[in-house]
């Protein structure tokens, strides 16, 4: 029994298996709810099935880029859905990349103005409380006008993505997206 298991139990919590889909094949993953007393709960909302991780390791094995990998690069990951952080944070560190995680676009600011010369990618989520992906963008960027961001959102309106994309912003990507498209647009926009 899992500690998230062991926990809810204690609470009396009742468990629930729901479907969550795999993010990258649409697979449906089987996965478990615990109904806490009291009216919470706890319920994984992305997902990436064994076989998605699996694939993406073995495809990319041996296609680094020679030229980058003389020193381990830096990504942050800004996105308010700390799962989808994670998700993404597993899959390329199996990349070989260091990833940091901001879950705001104020901790994003407040990281990049003290460590941006160890960030060589930011990935930024367009659409999150308080401060957008924009205003992040806009603020990283009078640090370090050479920054590099690729722009990932599930709901953004065209004129949010030709805003982002104006200002600097090296390419969007929409939710869903195929974990090597990912891959393949990191590499570009690492090697430019």
């Amino acid at each position: 029994m899992s500690d998230t298991e062991l926990f809810c139990v204690m609470l009396g919590s009742e468990v629930k298996t729901i479907p969550v889909i795999c993010s990258w094949c649409r697979n449906v993953l089987d996965t478990r709810r615990w109904e806490i007393p009291y009216g919470g709960r706890i319920t994984p909302d992305y997902g990436i099935c064994s076989e998605c991780l699996r694939r993406v390791k073995l495809e990319s094995i041996g296609s680094a880029d020679p030229e980058n990998s003389a020193r381990i690069q830096g990504i942050l990951i800004v996105d308010d859905e700390g799962n989808f952080c994670g998700m993404l944070s597993d899959m390329l560190h199996l990349q070989g990349y260091r990833i940091i995680t901001c879950c705001s676009g104020e901790d994003a600011v407040e990281y990049y103005s003290r460590l941006y010369t160890g960030i060589d990618l930011v990935l930024l989520d367009m659409k999150m409380p308080k401060m957008d992906g924009y205003e992040a963008f806009i603020n990283m960027k009078r640090i370090n006008p050479d920054i590099r961001a690729i722009v990932i959102t599930g709901y953004a309106r065209d004129s949010d993505i030709r805003d982002i994309l104006t200002a600097g912003a090296l390419c969007v990507l929409e939710k869903p997206f195929e974990p090597l498209v990912l891959i393949e647009r990191i590499r570009d926009v690492l090697s430019r």
